[in-house]
């Protein structure tokens, strides 16, 4: 088996176009669904962003020894030379190495930054790449521990290094470390003209980047 783990379920957007026999998984996460990818049972398990959240969303997938596990999804970049639907192979994780896949398509490759919150400017993003990692994103670091057989880090970038979010994300988490709609919708409400037009930016780049993560995934062998 693979068990694929993101934050959120649209990152599977594309991927789950992909499966046959999908179903829906009754578990205490956010977001389960199974199939078969190329012939090969897999289960696609999101609960929110951060280690906790993805550790917990791991564990409901029911992996037993020798089963693949995959941390996927998106990412910031930390290089000028990654750009929005970049498809990123992470071969270490926080310097930890990282074994890639047996084979894939063309994509960037590199060392991946994985941390505990969003990296919201690109100044800090810019501080970051300094040091040598070429992309960031919050989960890959607590699945990493968590594999009983190989272990894989595929992302997708969303975000270039010389953008900002326009609002901090951080901020906008709940108690369990989720993104709260409210939160974000209350924010909008206040700054409509400048926040929605690059929230509704953000969301098509989104999309389109699942689409791209998606496609990918299907045409590797793990």
């Amino acid at each position: 088996m693979i068990a694929f783990v993101a934050a959120e379920s649209r990152e599977f957007a594309g991927l789950e176009r992909h499966l046959r026999n999908r179903r829906r998984l009754s578990l205490p996460i956010d977001h389960a669904v199974t199939g078969t990818l190329k012939g090969t049972p897999v289960i696609l398990a999101a609960n929110g962003p951060g280690r906790n959240l993805a550790r917990a969303a791991a564990r409901e997938t029911g992996m037993h020894e020798g089963d693949t596990l995959i941390s996927v999804g998106f990412c910031g970049a930390l290089s000028a030379k990654l750009a929005p639907s970049d498809i990123f192979i992470a071969t270490s994780i926080n310097g930890v190495f990282v074994r890639p896949p047996s084979s894939t398509p063309p994509c960037a490759r590199g060392a991946l930054l994985s941390v505990d919150r969003v990296i919201t400017t690109a100044g800090e993003k810019r501080t970051l790449g300094e040091a040598g990692s070429e992309v960031v994103e919050m989960e890959a670091a607590g699945l990493q521990p968590m594999a009983l057989g190989a272990f894989h880090c595929v992302r997708v970038v969303t975000d270039t290094a010389n953008e900002s979010f326009p609002l901090d994300f951080n901020s906008m988490r709940d108690l369990a470390g989720r993104f709260s709609r409210l939160k974000i919708a209350a924010y909008a409400c206040r700054h409509p003209f400048k926040l929605v037009p690059e929230l509704i930016h953000l969301d098509r780049r989104c999309r389109m980047a699942a689409g791209a993560l998606g496609d990918f995934i299907a045409d590797c062998q793990f």
